[in-house]
């Protein structure tokens, strides 16, 4: 996300060089926060920019997810909230991935998985043996 205003002339000079890709507003009511990608990554990842552009929270939605989340010992970290968000509020973010990204999602979700780091399994004593996600 960026301060369209904030960011000033960088803003204008990426654009007119198309090293940017401005995706549209990010909250209701403001133009100026804006979702901003390289203006490669909808020749090399065309679903993430599907996404970002139909991504679209509502102002109450991420006053309600950004309250408790806080740095530190005491807190809510980010990928906490953000994997809260995808079991309660599957009636939004379903909207915003095709049908198959919504189900790879939901099995995620009732797999019981709690992170969002996608970590490769190396089996047969690499290091990642013994890891939950070899599957032993």
């Amino acid at each position: 996300m960026l301060d369209k205003d904030g960011a000033g002339g960088w803003y204008t000079t990426h654009i007119d060089g198309q090293a940017i890709t401005d995706l549209g507003s990010v909250r209701d009511g403001d133009g100026n926060i804006r979702i901003v990608v390289h203006s490669g990554l909808s020749e090399r990842a065309p679903e993430v920019t599907d996404f970002l552009t139909k991504a679209r929270p509502t102002d109450a939605l991420i006053d309600e997810l950004s309250a408790l989340i806080r740095g530190g010992r005491i807190g809510i970290k980010p990928t906490t909230q953000a994997i809260k968000f995808l079991k309660n509020h599957e009636n939004i973010w379903s909207r915003w991935l095709p049908t198959e990204g919504a189900e790879k999602v939901k099995a995620a979700i009732e797999s019981g998985k709690t992170s969002l780091v996608n970590r490769k399994c190396i089996p047969d004593g690499g290091s990642g043996a013994g890891s939950p996600n070899c599957g032993t």
